[in-house]
């Protein structure tokens, strides 16, 4: 019988900084050379495409706040991509997205709001 199968005795409850300092992050806990590394390939290709060391000239203004952004070239008519974040879809310079800001401080839900309940006096 352990200490705490008697339900009449609680575990003591431990200090905000030892809480702290039991916490990890689940990165932490992976084998580095376990990481899947998903969409990216040999020969620093992402999604089968060539990943630019550059920016093309002149990016977009709007592609400057993502901070883990790269570009990618197409094979066929060397069009350029934009990946916002690893594991994202391909922004093409064809598509409407390209000169759009991605990025929205607030998220607008499509739910339907709840209906208040009115009293009936």
């Amino acid at each position: 019988m352990s200490e705490y199968e008697d339900f009449d005795t609680a575990p003591p409850m431990p200090k905000m900084g030892e809480l702290r300092a039991a916490l990890t992050t689940a990165a932490t806990l992976e084998d580095p050379a376990e990481i899947d590394q998903g969409d990216f390939g040999p020969g620093r290709t992402y999604k089968s495409f060539e990943i630019l060391p550059e920016p093309p000239l002149p990016a977009p203004l709007s592609h400057s706040r993502f901070h883990d952004g790269f570009y990618v070239r197409s094979p066929r008519g060397g069009l350029v991509g934009f990946v916002p974040w690893p594991g994202s879809q391909i922004v093409w310079e064809t598509d409407a997205g390209w000169e759009q800001d991605l990025y929205r401080p607030e998220v607008h839900s499509l739910l339907k709001e709840e209906k208040k309940e009115t009293k009936r006096k």
